[in-house]
């Protein structure tokens, strides 16, 4: 097959993906005995290995690092859809969009993925752990999501309206002041938590909703436009009609008129600052603001207008929607890509790199999750390009008959744009064209025969190719890696890069762990009988004791992961650097100085540390176990408790306090007390998953 390019999907940010995330089917394994002196357990691939001499002997591994390529993305549509009023339309994840404050940008991806770049504040960041997310909104301190079933989520200070908010179903659009929360519902009704001063009994027949500190707009189903709080924005907008978007901020509040035109008001206090003069806006599509600022999108182009004049925005094109931080502007494409105008702090650049829509490569639709309906990939497919149409078949003996809405879409499958054939579905790792991916798909590659060139195309997923992807496949089957639907790129292909060429060398390669300003950059790896406490990648021995491999106490993902490596106090090598982050240890006050990045179960993502303590060497064998167990969500009191017993014997105070919603891993390697076989001396480094 000819090198692609990359043909993103256009303008849609109403449209649809089901999303049916991670197959996790447990991996089977051998027989394991407890080194350290705990009772000998059976090792079923989800059970804790626990080995006992991580101290120093032997050089590390060396890690490998092959050529990857990207290929070049070019725009199809630059149109903007403008948002209709649809009243109790049930919310399916959306087709990508951002939101942001001050200090962080959150990015929703068409697979309902939350991405989150840089550093939030009162655990807000706790929304990256959520799954099937439609939208997300933030004040700084606190996230709110909503997820594609109706469900809504919050984190951050206002975390204690959970209870509340998990009472609530069926809902379709949210959004969030200061001390408050307020959550549209499929019969128009409003439900609100938190500080609020009046009853919301008042809101009926209402479609859409937005927030911004002390007050609330509502769009009913016929335009009309009611506010909540502040008395002259309820005076100011009372005749608004015919509107289709509002938005809030500190000085105005705008509307966006079904026919493109836009209206704002002023708020008490605030000056004109060119707010009311905004006639020249026309064929608008969407409408931000901040204070003493309104951005339009053009439904036309793309293109950005500004009141006051940005002439830097006003170069944009092929804009979809703007957020805003301090002292920059962060825009979302129609091709999903993001731009940033202005100054970003360093971390938040990191959004540069996302890719939040489905794509077309060539004349192949992809981006869509195993398991995604046909239903609701045509509708993304009719929003994104404009088509009026879009129905997929697939082969059925010498014929092609329809694929019905509620069958999920699968490799191969012939999409149809307005009657015309236009392309064909590929979803990575789906092999033989059930939509899934299964052991089937692995058997497939291996089988003798040629295969097609859309079959060779999901064999292909960050760096992986024909028969290099079958062992991956396998992996990903019984749970323990993900496959994405997406193109690795940006900061994130050196690290894919090295895992590939480690994975290449040894398929119980799990993951890839990268520490800046220390010599750890190593893969992850995994088998049963600890295994690798004593051997290499290579799969030879490194003497006992010796340096062995950095590994993983699972082979599959849990609710906390626990990695360890030998301190290797001589050679400085393997996991002695982490002794180097405790001797340092307040240095992680500072965000940017607690950043830890892996690859895991398939996955690229960055943590942060929240917690580190050394143990004595009379300390009990009792809490190793404790602190490396796997913990479940279902247990929230005791993943509370064992979240607050690493807070109180931590040796820094990094002013962090996770969540039961977070996920966690835990670093582990012997202490400097290690006199001795039997000695329970072990450094613990706990991080929280951020990004």
């Amino acid at each position: 097959m000819k090198r692609a390019h990359k043909i993103l999907l256009g303008a849609g940010c109403i449209a649809v993906i089901a999303a049916i995330i991670l197959l996790v089917i447990l991996l089977p394994g051998g027989g394991n005995t407890d080194p350290i002196g705990a009772s000998p357990a059976p090792n079923l691939g989800n059970t804790a290995q626990t080995p006992d001499n991580l101290n120093d002997q032997t050089p590390d591994n060396g890690s490998m690092d092959p050529d990857a390529t990207e290929t070049p993305i070019i725009r199809l549509d630059m149109s903007v859809q403008r948002p209709i009023r649809n009243q109790n339309a049930t919310r399916v994840p959306s087709v990508g969009s951002i939101a942001s404050c001050d200090d962080f940008i959150i990015g929703i991806r068409s697979d309902g993925k939350v991405f989150i770049a840089g550093y939030t504040l009162g655990n807000a960041m706790g929304v990256v752990n959520q799954t099937e997310v439609v939208k997300a909104v933030t004040n700084g301190t606190s996230t709110l999501a909503l997820c594609g079933d109706g469900s809504v989520y919050i984190y951050g200070t206002l975390s204690g309206l959970q209870s509340e908010l998990s009472d609530l179903s069926g809902v379709c659009d949210i959004a969030l002041g200061d001390d408050f929360a307020v959550c549209l519902l499929k019969d128009g009704n409003l439900a609100g938590v938190g500080d609020l001063n009046g009853e919301l009994g008042e809101f009926s027949d209402i479609v859409a909703i937005t927030a911004y500190g002390e007050n609330m707009l509502s769009i009913a189903a016929d335009g009309s436009v009611k506010a909540y709080g502040d008395s002259a924005l309820k005076t100011a907008v009372a005749d608004w009609s015919d509107a289709v978007q509002v938005e809030l901020c500190d000085t105005h509040a705008v509307m966006l008129k079904s026919d493109g035109s836009v209206k704002a008001v002023l708020l008490s206090g605030a000056s004109d600052e060119g707010q009311l003069d905004l006639n020249e806006f026309t064929d608008v599509a969407r409408v931000y603001v901040k204070d003493g600022l309104t951005v339009a999108v053009s439904a036309a182009t793309g293109a950005l207008m500004t009141s006051p004049e940005i002439p830097e925005l006003g170069e944009i094109r092929a804009a979809e929607q703007v957020c805003f931080a301090k002292d920059a502007y962060f825009v979302l494409h129609t091709d999903g890509g993001i731009s940033i105008i202005g100054e970003a702090e360093d971390r938040m650049k990191n959004c540069t790199n996302w890719q939040l829509k489905c794509y077309v490569e060539d004349n192949y639709y992809m981006g869509f999750l195993p398991g995604t309906s046909a239903k609701n990939a045509a509708l993304q497919i009719s929003s994104s390009l404009g088509v009026k149409s879009v129905y997929f078949k697939r082969p059925e003996g010498a014929r092609m008959v329809m694929v019905s809405d509620d069958e999920c879409i699968a490799t191969g499958m012939t999409v149809f744009l307005n009657g015309k054939e236009s392309g064909y579905v590929v979803i990575k790792g789906d092999i033989d064209g059930d939509g899934l991916i299964t052991e089937k798909d692995a058997d497939m590659i291996i089988m003798q025969g040629d295969r097609s060139e859309v079959q060779q195309l999901a064999c292909r997923f960050n760096g992986y190719s024909d028969v290099a992807a079958e062992s991956f496949i396998r992996n990903a089957a019984a749970g323990k890696l993900f496959i994405s639907q997406f193109p690795q790129n940006g900061e994130q292909v050196d690290m894919w890069d090295k895992f590939i060429g480690a994975r290449a060398i040894n398929s119980d390669v799990l993951g890839y762990i990268s520490i800046d300003n220390t010599i750890i950059d190593y893969p992850i790896l995994w088998d049963a009988n600890f295994f690798y406490n004593d051997h290499d990648i290579n799969k030879n021995s490194t003497g006992n004791p010796g340096a062995g491999s950095i590994y993983t106490y699972y082979s599959i993902p849990g609710r906390n992961t626990t990695i360890t490596g030998h301190n290797m106090r001589t050679a400085k090598t393997m996991f002695h650097a982490l002794h180097t982050i405790q001797d340092n240890k307040e240095a992680l006050i500072s965000p940017e100085n607690r950043i830890i990045k892996l690859i895991l179960w398939g996955e690229y993502s960055e943590w942060e540390i929240f917690a580190l303590y050394e143990t004595p060497h009379e300390e009990p064998v009792t809490t190793i176990t404790y602190n490396t167990k796997l913990l479940t969500a279902d247990d929230e009191m005791g993943l509370r408790s064992w979240i607050m017993t690493q807070l109180d014997r931590s040796e820094v105070d990094t002013g962090i306090v996770p969540g039961a919603a977070d996920r966690f891993v835990t670093l582990v390697t012997c202490g400097d007390e290690y006199g001795y076989d039997t000695a329970q001396s072990r450094l613990y480094i706990f991080l929280r998953r951020i990004a």
